[in-house]
């Protein structure tokens, strides 16, 4: 398995020691919905706006490209990072590389060999818990494993960005489990002559890319003259209830989850090339 430091946040900069992420498609005995074939099913699809889409196939579409990440062992064993009052243990799955990167830190004390492992959103997104009250659920249901690591991901709990806090996702991330993405009516990208709507997870990301687009300048310059705003008109939507308009065909647009700024390199393919570490055997 080939390992690479990379340095893609001031978290992993500020570390004692570099912080090793593992690129991982598939890990074997997991549940089916972590699947190899999830992780880039999204090329060659065709989205008809307006019509119904299935649950599965909205996940692979908007979530393909997406990175989360997982603390693991140098063997890329996802970790059960926290542990209740009972004993019962559980972990985590990040949207952001720097939460991910302190947790890994902090299991460094017990394991220095202890990575980040990089995973596709739409392979484990099925599967994961959204809820705290979700997660206790399933650790009273389900058996807990002997170790401290575990490949089922019923056993982990998604964790949206936790220093995402603004005014406009205010209502979105006041609900349990929801992950508010952001986006603004009139913004379009062009991807290979297909407009998309993009939703970011970041307010800023949104707000930089509203600021590039054609003819911003211009823009800018003459609501300034004006006095009026010259932003994006930022809406919130929870990605939940984004799947639900997909699959009753409300998504009119094409929809383009737009990754954290900070992890836009894994995306991108650049930072990792082609060391993509193979599945582990059971």
């Amino acid at each position: 398995m080939i390992m690479i430091t990379l340095a893609l946040s001031t978290a992993c900069l500020a570390m004692r020691t570099p912080l090793v992420l593992r690129r991982r498609h598939v890990l074997a005995g997991a549940p089916a919905a972590w699947s190899a074939t999830a992780a880039y099913a999204s090329d060659g699809y065709f989205f008809s706006g307006g019509k119904p889409v299935a649950r599965d196939e909205a996940i692979s579409r908007i979530m393909g490209r997406v990175p989360v990440f997982v603390v693991a062992s140098k063997d890329g064993l996802p970790y059960l990072t926290e542990t209740d009052s009972a004993g019962k243990q559980s972990g985590s799955i990040y949207i952001g590389l720097r939460e991910a990167a302190e947790a890994a830190e902090r299991v460094r004390v017990y394991d220095p060999a202890a990575t980040v492992a990089v995973v596709p959103l739409a392979s484990v997104y099925p599967a994961v818990a959204k809820t705290a009250a979700e997660l206790e659920e399933r650790k009273s249901a389900l058996p807990q494993p002997p170790t401290g690591w575990s490949l089922d991901m019923r056993l982990f709990q998604l964790r949206p960005l936790d220093d995402e806090s603004n005014a406009v996702g205010a209502e979105v991330a006041s609900v349990p489990g929801s992950v508010p993405l952001y986006y603004a009516p009139e913004l379009f990208l062009d991807v290979e002559g297909t407009q998309r709507r993009p939703y970011f997870f970041r307010l800023a990301d949104l707000e930089r890319t509203w600021s590039r687009r054609p003819g911003a300048k211009a823009a800018a310059a003459a609501a300034e003259a004006s006095g009026s705003d010259a932003g994006p008109r930022a809406r919130a939507v929870g990605l939940e209830r984004l799947l639900a308009q997909m699959e009753r065909g409300e998504a009119r647009d094409e929809p383009m989850l737009m990754p954290a700024s900070e992890t836009a390199e894994l995306v991108k393919g650049r930072t990792l090339g082609n060391t993509v570490s193979q599945p582990r055997e059971p």
